[in-house]
């Protein structure tokens, strides 16, 4: 079934959470007059071309893009003739909704972030957030509470910024990216979707990533992920298994042969010996320093 094409904006309709999901897929002839309302939304483009207008800004949007419109904040759309825009949006209207202090820092101020520079987590989380849509049980407005709050959480690591290409050269892209991976080295993402979300090719984010942390991307990740693995069997009672997830491994065969090849030994025998007298680092190329439980 094909989605209902729109000449006008779609109004918010909001939950008894204070949460409305919008769904705009506009025709040729869409037109939408200036609008200033009394809720913060976050709004992706995920087809077509057109302008935002924002007071005497005018500002060029193609998909895909994350827009975050503040409270009270006049704006328009207009589209570009024969590319007509589709996009989702959230609204918050209600002081009840259990992430107030999140929509805050998200909402609290103008972004645009266009192409390469969304965070991959939003796109995926937006997408289960339509799929509870779609579902509508008795459970998805829950599930959609939960998602809503991931998604505000991730844009909030991400932080306010403008778009990477009109901020950051490529070499503090990746710097910032470095820098993040220690807090979220658990991830399962490969290099080619890394080296995509920062606007760079396979070949130059690897040259860079190396010039910034002297290391691959491959052993920069390993080495965060065996030192929480060492942190976790160390301080812990956790399980071998529950370790391996938590590290971000989704094998645990993999996760035994990586920690032997970095340590020397198997999970078990590390958490069997004498622990804290023990001085065994994960190698790091071209560094002094080890790395064993430092910071």
């Amino acid at each position: 079934m094909k989605p209902l094409l729109r000449t006008k904006p779609v109004e918010a309709n909001f939950n008894k959470s204070g949460i409305a999901i919008l769904e705009s897929h506009h025709k040729e002839d869409f037109s939408m007059e200036w609008r200033k309302e009394s809720f913060p939304k976050i709004l992706f483009v995920v087809g077509g071309r057109g302008v935002l207008r924002r007071r005497t800004k005018k500002f060029a949007i193609q998909a895909p893009a994350l827009i975050v419109v503040p409270e009270g904040i006049s704006h328009r759309f207009s589209d570009e003739r024969g590319d007509p825009m589709s996009l989702y949006g959230i609204c918050f209207d209600n002081p009840s909704f259990p992430s107030r202090s999140l929509i805050s820092a998200v909402c609290g101020s103008w972004r645009l972030e266009i192409g390469a520079d969304l965070p991959i987590d939003a796109t995926e989380l937006l997408k289960a957030i339509m799929a509870e849509e779609r579902n509508r049980t008795d459970e998805s407005e829950d599930l959609q509470l939960s998602l809503i709050g991931q998604l505000l959480v991730s844009l909030a690591r991400c932080g306010n910024r403008k778009p990477f290409r009109e901020t950051l050269n490529s070499r503090s892209r990746v710097q910032a990216y470095a820098e993040r991976l220690s807090s979220s080295f658990w991830k399962t993402e490969d290099l080619d979707s890394v080296a995509r979300s920062l606007g760079l090719s396979r070949r130059r984010f690897t040259q860079i990533f190396r010039e910034v942390t002297e290391e691959s991307w491959l052993e920069h990740l390993t080495r965060l992920r065996m030192k929480h693995a060492a942190r976790l069997l160390n301080e812990t009672c956790l399980s071998v298994r529950s370790i391996c997830f938590e590290c971000g491994y989704s094998e645990l065969s993999n996760f035994y042969r990586v920690f032997k090849t970095s340590f020397g030994v198997s999970p078990g025998q590390w958490r069997e010996s004498e622990r804290r007298s023990l001085q065994i680092s994960i190698p790091r190329k071209n560094l002094r320093d080890p790395l064993f439980l430092s910071g």
